[in-house]
């Protein structure tokens, strides 16, 4: 029987991996800076993701800068509708 239940308690730790979601934001920082945040959230509703990313900060020579507000978020895979999102996304190091 103990076989059984690790084989469960296996596929319910996959599953719960399985929903995470890789999320991309393009945010405007508090300096007026906009960048693209990268993260794994566990719920893609908006919600989660805003909660997500907005409690989040960029660090800008050393100084941990806050969201001030996301501007598009996308899965990971996904391009940004805006252009401005599309170039800072290609232009940006990660």
């Amino acid at each position: 029987m103990k076989p059984l239940k690790m084989v469960l308690g296996l596929g319910i730790l996959l599953s719960g991996a399985a929903m995470a979601d890789d999320m991309k934001c393009y945010a405007e920082l508090t300096n007026g800076q906009r960048v693209v945040l990268h993260g794994t959230v566990a719920e893609s509703g908006q919600q989660a993701v805003q909660e997500k990313f907005e409690q989040r900060g960029y660090e800008v020579n050393g100084v941990v800068v806050p969201v001030h507000k996301l501007l598009e978020c996308r899965p990971l895979e996904d391009k940004f509708q805006s252009k401005e999102g599309q170039q800072q996304d290609a232009a940006q190091l990660r």
